[in-house]
């Protein structure tokens, strides 16, 4: 995308190939998006101090007693193990500074190659190629506005979170789900009175959410798996143990990390 027009019932969009005109424009296209650029949308908060690695291996962890999905937190930083369909991801903290470029000249860094080792008990790793090694940095920021104009955003256009506990594609999901299931109804019947009032309510309900319930959730969510006191390490992992024990504050814990105790469908 090269520029933007805007008017009054509707949005030309330049690319490199030719113009579409539409509209309305959805920006959900990324943490970096073209969109919210162009539209001159603001996107304030913070980034986290030090970069996160991410990788990607078929080692066969499953051989390792290992579950699908795990995480790690301790003194050394954090770990997490997902299974995809086609090779297992894993990402670590790192105390590579963010400010810095990330650094390029050993594969794999140190740091996930400890913690290729604890997990897989051993070097055994080492026979299979590291598929993805990529740093990234992590941050908390909310756009200044989900619509501008004919304009609206969702997801990591629109918001960005700390990894830690997946809010942030939860959130996404429930962006992209309300947005349409708001605005469809009023496109097909085209309702231009209707569709100004569904977009008007997205924007403002979900920026609501995003700053008073994503935001200083994940940022608690990131402060206790960085925590390093030992006493108050100890305190949260009997909280997850004392709710896992209780099938009822079990589901409101999940229902709760999940977001789908968050309804925003009649707001």
């Amino acid at each position: 995308m090269t520029g933007v027009e805007q008017g009054d019932d509707a949005v030309l969009l330049h690319t490199t190939a030719d113009a579409v005109r539409a509209r309305w424009v959805i920006g959900a296209d990324g943490a970096h998006s073209d969109l919210r650029r162009c539209f001159a949308v603001a996107f304030d908060g913070d980034t986290y101090p030090t970069l996160s690695l991410v990788a990607a291996t078929r080692f066969p962890f499953e051989h390792a007693d290992l579950a699908p999905v795990s995480y790690w937190t301790g003194p050394l930083g954090r770990v997490s193990l997902i299974r995809t369909p086609d090779a297992w991801r894993i990402a670590v903290s790192t105390s590579e500074p963010a400010s810095e470029p990330p650094p390029g000249a050993d594969v794999p860094h140190p740091t996930l190659r400890a913690a290729l080792d604890r997990l897989a008990g051993g070097p055994g790793w080492q026979s299979y190629p590291i598929e993805q090694h990529q740093f990234y940095r992590s941050h908390q920021r909310v756009a200044a506005t989900f619509r501008s104009g004919r304009l609206v955003l969702a997801g990591d256009a629109a918001h960005l979170t700390s990894t830690t506990g997946g809010m942030g594609l939860n959130s996404g999901v429930h962006d992209a789900v309300d947005l349409a299931t708001r605005l469809g109804p009023a496109l097909a019947a085209g309702d231009a009175e209707a569709q100004e009032r569904a977009v008007a309510r997205y924007a403002a309900v979900h920026r609501a959410v995003a700053c008073g319930r994503v935001q200083p959730v994940t940022r608690a969510a990131r402060a206790a798996v960085d925590a390093r006191d030992v006493a108050a390490r100890a305190a949260r992992l009997a909280d997850l143990r004392a709710a896992a024990a209780d099938p009822r504050a079990r589901l409101r814990h999940l229902r709760q990390a999940s977001m789908l105790a968050d309804d925003v469908s009649g707001a």
